[in-house]
């Protein structure tokens, strides 16, 4: 593609990685993280869940804990990032 590998390249492929050659000619696959939402939103999200847990269980909207898939990373991230 006539790139200029002694600075740093950054393409975005089709499934959301950013593969970056670095000066040294290595090249990075490793996954994009999502940008965090503004701090506004990130402090909506965190209240909503400390709401929540004065609920009783059976009127609470977040899913109940599974080590795996919803756990408290989970809800970090969630917080973060508005994906579960």
């Amino acid at each position: 593609k006539g790139k200029d590998y002694a600075t740093l390249a950054t393409d975005q492929d089709d499934v959301g990685t950013t593969s970056n050659v670095t000066p040294t000619g290595i090249l990075d696959d490793s996954p994009k993280l999502p940008q965090s939402d503004p701090r506004k939103i990130v402090l909506a999200r965190t209240q909503y869940i400390l709401s929540q847990l004065e609920r009783p269980e059976s009127e609470q909207t977040i899913p109940p804990y599974h080590v795996f898939y919803s756990n408290s990373e989970c809800l970090a991230v969630w917080c973060k990032t508005g994906k579960f």
